[in-house]
């Protein structure tokens, strides 16, 4: 009787959620109800405020983002697949050790009579993924969740929630992102997709509404002991010139 509920145990971790533990489950976020408005990335002088991302909730209705998948890609090809003389621009990242760690492979099979192949060769990208492992989070209507490169437990006021445990790594500087939910049915919903090129080394990548634009502002000292261009992390953005 003991093994068997063992093995029900293990069974029910394996299928109840691919994405980590079973609490928080993945939340049901209809499409665009979650979108990314700001990104930090890493900054050129001393910095204080640290890497993060920040969500906007758009709608009229508090949205559970627990269990929410935040998707990025590295839009900066590294290059680990060199396309040969026989026109093979495979890559395989489990025997092919210059591929090896977080790395998706984009094969280009339209290849030509040349040596090479055409078009874009076969590249790597870097990738990660974020899951908010916390129930409790909510993101009010109008309102905004700060997911930040910070140990959880040792995160600043200013962040909801600290990922540096699941992607250590600098935010790349060009970068897919993407926000994947469920549909509440079980199926996964991609909720958001954008991108960001050239991320700022002072400042942040801002959203005010209508364009994207860099939010370099020095602020007003207050007396606190920080440094670096904070942006407006769980605010509203400035607009842009």
């Amino acid at each position: 009787m003991e093994k068997a509920g063992l093995i029900t145990v293990a069974c029910l971790l394996v299928t109840a959620c691919v994405r980590g533990p079973l609490d928080p489950v993945c939340p049901a976020v209809a499409a665009d109800d979650l979108r990314v408005s700001e990104v930090r990335g890493g900054q050129t002088d001393l910095d204080t405020w640290g890497q993060w991302i920040e969500l906007f909730n758009p709608t009229a209705m508090p949205i559970e983002a627990g269990g929410l998948l935040i998707r990025l890609r590295n839009q900066t090809r590294n290059g680990c697949s060199k396309p040969s003389a026989s026109c093979d621009c495979s890559c395989n990242i489990e025997t092919d050790e210059s591929c090896q760690g977080f790395c998706q492979c984009v094969v280009d099979t339209d290849c030509g009579t040349s040596e090479f192949c055409q078009g874009e060769p076969g590249a790597c990208h870097d990738f990660g993924e974020v899951t908010l492992l916390d129930s409790s989070l909510v993101v009010e209507p109008g309102g905004y969740l700060v997911a930040g490169r910070f140990p959880n437990d040792e995160r600043p006021d200013h962040v909801d929630y600290g990922w540096e445990t699941q992607f250590g790594s600098s935010l790349y500087d060009n970068a897919l992102v993407e926000l994947w939910a469920c549909d509440g049915q079980g199926n996964d919903v991609k909720v958001h997709e954008g991108t960001w090129v050239d991320l700022p080394s002072a400042g942040t990548w801002s959203f005010d509404g209508t364009q994207w634009c860099v939010d370099d502002r020095d602020p007003a000292y207050t007396g606190d002991l920080v440094h670096g261009l904070p942006g407006t992390p769980g605010e509203a953005n400035p607009p842009c010139n």
